[in-house]
């Protein structure tokens, strides 16, 4: 009996553990160290006390999140670039007061991490067309404050936020 008992066992960890593989479980603690993840579409999180929200403008997007603690990766935001390659303006605003915490620019179409923010910065970013997505990573129950700031003129550029597409 009991040595059924211990086949059962086996089997079902065996199952749950193929279930976690084929179904492409994450662990979110690892996405701070292993962007690649993130970078494949493989993402998960957990939050205490996050809110995000966003303003457009004419050819401008601005983006602020906080949260107590942030474990994993949250998608901020997607971009869509269409027609031809277009030079966006860059400015980001990072205030982590616990963990550790970056941004990260994706473009989705081939898997490539575009840039990656941990700190205040200005950068000209030119996105070739396609489409990108920006997660929000943090580690160490990251505690943040953070502002994105996008400026492109004309209407080659569309940012949203991911429902939203």
């Amino acid at each position: 009996m009991m040595r059924h008992i211990k086949k059962f066992a086996a089997l079902l960890l065996a199952a749950i553990c193929a279930m976690m593989a084929l179904t492409g479980c994450v662990d979110k603690a690892s996405l701070y160290d292993d962007t690649q993840q993130i970078a494949a579409g493989r993402t998960a999180y957990s939050a205490t006390e996050y809110q995000g929200g966003y303003v457009m403008g004419d050819g401008s997007f601005d983006f602020t999140a906080s949260a107590d603690k942030l474990v994993g990766a949250v998608e901020a935001f997607d971009i869509d670039v269409k027609n031809e390659s277009t030079l966006v303006d860059c400015y980001t605003t990072v205030d982590t007061t616990n963990g550790e915490f970056k941004i990260l620019f994706i473009h989705t179409d081939n898997k490539q991490i575009i840039a990656e923010y941990i700190d205040d910065a200005y950068s000209d970013l030119v996105l070739p067309v396609g489409n990108y997505k920006v997660y929000l990573v943090g580690k160490d129950d990251a505690a943040f404050n953070v502002s994105i700031s996008l400026y492109c003129f004309g209407e080659n550029v569309s940012w949203y936020e991911p429902s939203k597409k």
